[in-house]
């Protein structure tokens, strides 16, 4: 049935659990080569891990399904900080002001529906959304 149509991001793992639901596999290749890299503002990492806790908040059957990513997450930050305080100690205030930047706005998103709808636009990476 290709993508959905009304989430506001994660469709390609949206489509994936719907596929795993219905009895289809997802494959790991490690042969496969995907370059995807993004370089986002303080600003801009707020709004899209907004965008994902609303996304999570739209379709809970996710993570009650699959679970959630706290524990890779807690894994990556503290490998990140580890790995900073070694290669580059002066970016340690960014890297935390980020982490806690995007755990506080994710937390916004799992709870958008307590906004406004400007106030959603206002925090929103795809702003079109919430019209």
């Amino acid at each position: 049935g290709g993508f959905p149509a009304n989430v506001i991001l994660g469709e390609d793992m949206h489509m994936a659990a719907c596929m795993l639901t219905a009895g289809y596999s997802v494959a790991y290749c490690s042969q496969a080569v995907v370059y995807h890299s993004h370089n986002y503002s303080l600003l801009a990492d707020f709004s899209r891990s907004f965008d994902t806790g609303g996304f999570h908040a739209q379709h809970p059957w996710l993570t009650q399904s699959f679970g959630n990513a706290s524990r890779e997450g807690i894994r990556f930050v503290r490998s990140e900080m580890t790995y900073l305080l070694r290669k580059a100690p002066w970016r340690l205030p960014e890297a935390t002001c980020r982490t806690l930047l995007k755990a506080l706005s994710y937390r916004l998103g799992l709870h958008y529906m307590l906004l406004p709808s400007k106030v959603r636009r206002s925090l929103s990476m795809h702003k079109g959304y919430w019209t």
